[in-house]
């Protein structure tokens, strides 16, 4: 499998600001993934656009909760769509559906 250059970028849908990751979501997009959202209040509705992920590792799982910690933990509002089989069947097999809304 040839995985693209991996990155993160925010557009805006409407007025509903939008967080891409492309390729491996991994450590590597710590910090990019941080400001990422760190660019909006905590109270913020966060859409997660992953159609272009490849790949999702443990350190993903640990930046996603770690999204969810800044949102607001039980108050968080946070979409993760445009998921592939595997990055969705991983979210799942860590019970991270009931964490955040998967689409």
């Amino acid at each position: 499998m040839t995985y693209r250059k991996a990155g993160v970028e925010v557009v805006e849908e409407g007025e509903q600001p939008v967080i891409r990751i492309h390729g491996q979501f991994d450590f590597l997009l710590n910090a990019a993934f941080r400001d990422a959202y760190r660019r909006f209040p905590p109270e913020s509705r966060f859409v997660l656009d992953m159609t272009d992920v490849e790949a999702i590792d443990s350190s993903a799982l640990g930046m996603l909760l770690m999204l969810r910690e800044y949102a607001g933990d039980e108050s968080a509002r946070i979409v993760l769509r445009g998921l592939g089989e595997d990055v969705r069947r991983v979210l799942e097999l860590s019970n991270f559906d009931r964490l955040f809304t998967l689409e």
